[in-house]
């Protein structure tokens, strides 16, 4: 083989940086360490990186391609991008929490989403586009959700009180923060409650339901310490696309419906 042929299969090789890339897990972090990812190439049929707490994450000549989302930040944690390649199914990038991503110089496929207060910031040399058909990791689901079409625009997080309803007239949030001790959640009567892009943190109990009525949650971070879900009566809590931390907890006749696009995490 000629000394240019072999270049050529070695450049072919080598990663977005030029060196041969080395496997590496999906990286999940809750605490404040640094994790840094230099020439690596993850490829996961779930989500690539999580962050979900004060981390920051340094990505530079990787590929990251998932089966969910490449990239999620859920935490107040920020990730810096550079000279990479993003791919995601679901999304390249989903911005939960209050943390930031920086990108430059990489390639991102698939759609970058953002529902807290964290910002994307594009510091030039990036292209956008979508996930090339077939060209999903081998082990991805063949039917992964997609982004949902209904997810309200994106912007800061408006403060609300707990929820609290013995009724049965309907409620609902959009882009709302719920930060509360007790239950952020709670249902005595047939209420139906709607939560859109909102952010749950419960001391107690995300959502309570005692009563008959329905709690509907799309692209919701919902965390209960003492339960992320407690049914208690013969209510429903459906859930689509949205990110559920806690136990989900059924004492009565009531119902949990997982709509698809969810991650459960169960403390």
């Amino acid at each position: 083989m000629s000394r240019i042929l072999w270049g050529l299969v070695i450049l072919l090789a080598a990663g977005p940086a030029g060196a041969q890339l080395k496997p590496h897990r999906p990286v999940v972090c809750k605490g404040n360490r640094d994790v840094t990812l230099v020439n690596r190439v993850i490829e996961t049929k779930g989500h690539a990186v999580e962050v979900i707490g004060n981390c920051t994450v340094t990505i530079t000549g990787s590929t990251l391609k998932a089966g969910k989302v490449a990239i999620k930040v859920m935490g107040n944690g920020d990730v810096k991008i550079k000279r990479s390649v993003i791919e995601g199914r679901v999304a390249a990038v989903r911005i939960v929490g209050n943390g930031d991503v920086y990108a430059k110089k990489t390639t991102f496929r698939g759609k970058i989403a953002k529902i807290g207060n964290g910002e994307f910031h594009d510091e030039g040399g990036n292209t956008f586009g979508r996930r090339a058909k077939g060209d999903a990791p081998a082990d991805a689901p063949a039917d992964a959700p997609e982004e949902p079409k209904d997810r309200p625009a994106p912007g800061k997080l408006k403060k609300a009180a707990p929820v609290r309803c013995m009724g049965s007239s309907p409620i609902t949030l959009v882009n709302r923060l719920i930060k509360t001790d007790g239950d952020a959640v709670h249902i005595m009567g047939s209420c139906a409650v709607t939560l859109i892009g909102c952010r749950i943190e419960a001391g107690k109990n995300g959502i309570n339901s005692m009563g008959s009525g329905v709690v509907t949650l799309k692209n919701t971070y919902l965390l209960g310490r003492g339960a992320a879900i407690s049914l208690m009566g013969s209510g429903s809590v459906i859930a689509e696309n949205s990110e559920i931390h806690g136990k989900i907890r059924k004492m009565g006749t009531g119902r949990f419906v997982n709509k698809g696009g969810n991650t459960i995490h169960k403390r």
